[in-house]
């Protein structure tokens, strides 16, 4: 996961899935040195599950670049 980008190593979460929802858990560190808890989960999406996770993927990117 997030392999080839800033946050490659910063991210260290939990994935969960169960009947149409997902979810992440877990903590980061930003590109300025800041540790970050975090946890999403999301449910009732509109788009599929692969979809959704590369959504989630680029949040978690946009939580380590501090954007």
């Amino acid at each position: 996961m997030l392999k080839g980008t800033v946050a490659e190593g910063r991210v260290h979460a939990k994935s969960g899935y169960i009947s149409g929802t997902r979810a992440y858990a877990g903590f980061a560190e930003t590109t300025s040195g800041r540790q970050l808890i975090f946890a999403v989960m999301v449910s009732r999406y509109a788009c599929s599950a692969g979809e959704m996770g590369d959504k989630l993927e680029r949040l978690m990117l946009a939580i380590v670049a501090g954007k």
